[in-house]
């Protein structure tokens, strides 16, 4: 796969990158020859300024950071541990209850995985719970003083149709006064590039579920978590809002997990999900620079 970029997204691309892994001299080098303003405009433009912000604090140090970069991160940063807060407890709640739950997505990476939080920007929490479990989580939820909401005035709010579908939305003012959209979901991943039937199984999926030290919060194995972000990138036709940030998710899946890469192919042959899979590898691979094996790419090939 071939992207023509130009120079500020290639410097955008290199910060977007897991932390651990800048190259720090490519990124001082482009951003003191591009200038701060164009990099800026072009960091707001793709929604990814707190994560360029924390590349930049990194690479050319706090001290000489402008002060809307350190700004951008702060505010990040307040949102997302106001998030992570929330999800804690919630998931103490559902424990008393004997409800798992899993993180999906952004914030399963930022509470498992990605602490810097001011560099995982998220619009809403995704969490995952059994079938059997989810109107129980639901009424737990309108209880503690969520309202029952979907985002988009072309839903309904009714339970029953959003047990169908696989999720409801929630919409709760935090203590902070932060405002979070909270999503319950029984199915990990639906809707566009895949059918009903490549999905993987919840029940097995949080069978195969891992837990994260301190916490009741759950995350999916390493392969389902990297097969769940492949299929969500793809969900949003991988260009879609919020865009190239998606492809993050990949990345700091693959630099953090030990994969097992051949049950995770093992996985994606299964579900016949090649096509989906592999364009959502090849863009993080391309794009960020993330360690996708070759054999990889080239054995999930769909042509």
């Amino acid at each position: 796969m071939i992207f023509k970029i130009s120079r500020v997204e290639k410097l955008l691309c290199l910060c977007l990158k897991h932390c651990e892994f800048l190259e720090k001299e490519k990124i001082r080098k482009l951003y003191f020859e591009l200038g701060d303003g164009k990099i800026y405009n072009s960091a707001k433009l793709n929604k990814v300024e707190s994560i360029v912000a924390h590349a930049l604090i990194i690479c050319l140090g706090k001290n000489k950071v402008p002060i809307h970069w350190i700004k951008e991160y702060e505010i990040i940063e307040k949102k997302i541990t106001s998030y992570m807060n929330e999800l804690g407890k919630v998931a103490d709640l559902l424990n008393k209850h004997k409800i798992s739950l899993i993180a999906l997505k952004n914030s399963g990476i930022a509470i498992g995985m990605y602490p810097h939080f001011g560099a995982c920007p998220m619009g809403d929490i995704d969490v995952l719970v059994r079938k059997n479990k989810f109107r129980e989580a639901h009424q737990i939820l309108i209880n503690k003083g969520y309202e029952f909401k979907f985002r988009s005035e072309l839903e309904e709010n009714n339970i029953d149709d959003a047990e169908d579908g696989g999720s409801a939305e929630y919409s709760v003012c935090l203590e902070n006064g932060e405002h979070l959209w909270f999503e319950l979901q029984w199915r990990a991943i639906s809707g566009r590039w895949i059918q009903p039937k490549q999905e993987p199984k919840t029940d097995e999926l949080i069978d195969r579920s891992i837990p994260i030290i301190g916490s009741n919060v759950r995350l999916l194995s390493p392969e389902d978590n990297l097969l769940q972000v492949a299929l969500h990138t793809a969900k949003h036709t991988f260009v879609r809002a919020p865009g190239f940030r998606l492809h993050t998710d990949v990345d700091r899946i693959i630099s953090t997990q030990n994969i097992d890469w051949e049950l995770f192919e093992k996985n994606v042959l299964k579900l016949n999900t090649k096509t989906a899979v592999y364009l959502s590898l090849s863009m993080a691979h391309d794009l960020l620079g993330t360690k996708v094996p070759d054999y990889l790419l080239r054995n999930i090939q769909p042509y």
